[in-house]
């Protein structure tokens, strides 16, 4: 069994007075370990001003100069330079991917890495140019998985709105703001200030 080496009150004031030191250049002039060092300051609140923690404009890293070797066969299991995932898609191959807010599945086509495009688009596009703006690509069948060329159309998006307007399954309240607006049509009737009608 070891004996118990108390600290003498000679070495107590030896670390307060050499606090510029590390813990371990402490231990090896007192003849002690790193972790009775570290203990006695500890239990005697013997503790480092703030400036010895940071790092000084002169401060050198101990491995200055060292070459990295990481050691075991480590270098036998590193990804190299270029690697490709063995499920890497080549160019023109095709994925299917659901939409996850509407929940309906959609062709996707690869043109090049990192670059996926909805196939319905690029198969229109390749024959009829660049989508106009304010337009949409549709499904005559309304089948997304069939991308032919003889099913797709291009239409504005206020004939999209149209077409998936859904009156019977709408709300009481739309119902009678329809009736309305049908009526005003009808009979010329503009809404002014104040609610007040008038018949043009």
């Amino acid at each position: 069994m070891v004996k118990k080496k108390f600290w003498t009150t000679t070495e107590i004031r030896y670390i307060r007075e050499n606090l510029h030191l590390t813990d371990k250049q402490l231990a090896d002039r007192l003849g002690r370990t790193f972790a009775s060092v570290k203990t006695c300051r500890h239990r005697y609140f013997i503790i480092k001003p703030e400036d010895h923690w940071h790092f000084n404009q002169n401060n050198q890293p101990y491995n200055k100069g060292k070459h990295y070797s990481a050691g075991g066969r480590s270098v036998e299991t590193r990804f190299k330079l270029g690697n490709q995932p063995h499920n890497t898609r080549n160019d023109y191959d095709i994925s299917i991917r659901r939409n996850k807010k509407t929940g309906i599945c959609y062709k996707y086509i690869r043109l090049s890495k990192f670059k996926w495009v909805l196939m319905h688009r690029w198969i229109w596009e390749t024959q009829y140019g660049v989508i106009p703006p304010g337009h949409v690509i549709t499904f005559k069948d309304k089948d997304p998985m069939n991308c032919t060329l003889d099913n797709l159309e291009c239409i504005t998006r206020k004939e999209l709105v149209s077409r998936n307007h859904n009156r019977a399954k709408a709300s009481v309240s739309m119902k009678k703001h329809w009736d309305w607006c049908r009526t005003k049509e009808t009979f010329g009737i503009k809404t002014v200030r104040h609610n007040v009608l008038k018949v043009c």
